[in-house]
């Protein structure tokens, strides 16, 4: 037998292999789940309750859900001192954190500086050591009140 004649005895066989098979369909399905699984994954993406395991499904938000609430406003900003050395450069401490360099602006007063606090919305609010400013709405009070 000829090479060519087997070339064309094996094109023969393979293109009539599939008639010869059962009348069966062929269903992959979803692999590497065992059925419980496959349950639990069409209950979730159908919008129900998971099925087994005591899972819950995952939901997204919905638009006409209410809003989360608002964040919590800021903690109040309280000046704790003022240091200001020989050669010039200062230091001020706010909520216990020092603040150095181009960041503290203090004015003299006649017995304790004011600090130029700097504020959320880009303003400013005058203090001194020992007063505490208002984040939201700049307003100054004494630390005691």
């Amino acid at each position: 037998m000829s090479p060519r004649h087997c070339a064309a005895m094996l094109f023969i066989a393979a293109a009539a292999w599939p008639l010869a098979a059962p009348a069966q369909s062929i269903h992959f399905g979803r692999l590497f789940t065992t059925p419980s699984e496959r349950q639990r994954l069409d209950a979730v993406r159908m919008g129900g309750a998971s099925a087994a395991g005591g899972q819950t499904a995952v939901t997204l938000p919905d638009a006409t859900a209410a809003p989360a609430p608002p964040p919590p406003p800021p903690a109040p900003l309280t000046v704790n001192g003022v240091v200001r050395r020989s050669d010039g450069r200062t230091t001020v401490w706010i909520n216990q954190s020092p603040q150095t360099g181009g960041d503290v602006k203090t004015a003299p007063g006649p017995r304790q500086p004011t600090v130029a606090v700097p504020l959320p919305n880009g303003g400013q609010a005058q203090a001194k050591p020992g007063q505490q400013v208002d984040p939201t709405t700049g307003a100054v009070h004494d630390a005691t009140q």
